[in-house]
């Protein structure tokens, strides 16, 4: 048994896999969101939504790369946010060139070069700029609506509308970009802290299973047993289940999601925050080996298994 290492696991495969699932996921949750919006959209919460559906994506490409680094996560994560923007404002952008190019083409007979040039130049022309820049500089000037609906007998009643144009237009686009990014980056830089098996280059799973509780008195004892491998000590340590109550330590195990190599073992402090509310905070981690873990386990089993047998024999009337 040994402490374990809080060292950050990054490779150059797991950081190309990282990089180039971020831009990709990002574009397709966007232009997936883009499309969403036409039918439903809610201010500020819809952006929320999409990030949120976007972060849990975003997770899974991080646990595939087996990139353990939170600062490297949540930087990815950022990533993928502003990819996300930047295809839920740009496919509007590339359907509108291609319907305008297209109509030009066909109207005035032109190549799919000069109607390309022909709308950037009335892009310019309005707004002082061409391309994807003069397209949102229009998009600003008009405005975008927003309309909130009220949904009575399944039939949506129109409650309010109201258009955000020029500076209020770019804050809010903006706060939306945010508002994709947040959730991105915040579960980013959580699950870039998930504890991780370097030597079986595996993530430990994120659901434990408790051994056992050991009295708050007995902390430092407990982890001198832990320090010094004395997995006697530390099976004496511990209470039969309903004997105590909190504030206690906590002894969890946890194998990693493919049940290779060594088991995780946290120790945490509980503490009551009032009646109903338990907190726990990690006190300890070591890395068990699996045949430790099975001995530890067994030696549980076989005292609780003499602690039942003396009960038994104790006769009512016994002095």
């Amino acid at each position: 048994m040994k402490p374990f290492s809080t060292r950050n696991h990054v490779t150059i495969p797991g950081l190309l896999l990282l990089g180039i699932g971020s831009v990709l996921l990002g574009l397709a949750m966007g232009a997936l969101a883009y499309f969403i919006s036409t039918f439903i959209y809610f201010i500020i919460v819809f952006p929320l939504v999409i990030g949120f559906i976007a972060a849990v994506g975003f997770q899974i490409l991080i646990e595939k790369s087996k990139v353990r680094h939170a600062l490297a996560a949540m930087g990815f994560g950022i990533v993928t946010g502003i990819f996300l923007a930047a295809s839920f404002y740009g496919t509007p952008y590339l359907v509108l060139r291609n319907k305008v190019t297209v109509n030009y083409e066909e109207k005035y007979q032109l190549s799919p070069r000069d109607a390309s040039v022909t709308f950037d130049q009335a892009l310019e022309e309005n707004t002082g700029s061409s391309g994807f820049l003069g397209y949102m500089k229009l998009r600003a000037t008009e405005g975008d609506e927003y309309s909130h609906y009220l949904i009575v007998n399944s039939m949506p009643i129109p409650l309010f509308s109201f258009t955000l144009k020029s500076s209020g237009a770019w804050l809010y686009w903006f706060l939306e970009t945010l508002l994709f990014l947040f959730p991105i980056a915040w579960l980013g830089l959580a699950t870039g802290k998930h504890p991780f098996n370097a030597e079986a280059n595996e993530w430990y799973s994120t659901a434990s299973t408790q051994i056992g509780s050991v009295r708050l008195e007995d902390k430092q004892n407990l982890l001198s047993y832990f320090l010094t491998n004395d997995l006697n000590a530390i099976c004496q340590s511990v209470v039969p289940d309903g004997q105590i109550k909190h504030p206690m330590i906590e002894i969890h195990g946890q194998y990693t999601k493919t049940r290779k190599g060594n088991i995780l073992i946290t120790l945490k402090q509980t503490f009551r925050k009032d009646q109903s509310t338990v907190k726990r905070s990690i006190m300890g981690r070591w890395e068990m080996p699996q045949y430790e873990y099975r001995e530890l386990i067994e030696m549980l089993k076989n005292r609780d298994r003499e602690r039942e047998l003396a009960i038994e024999s104790i006769q009512p009337g016994t002095n």
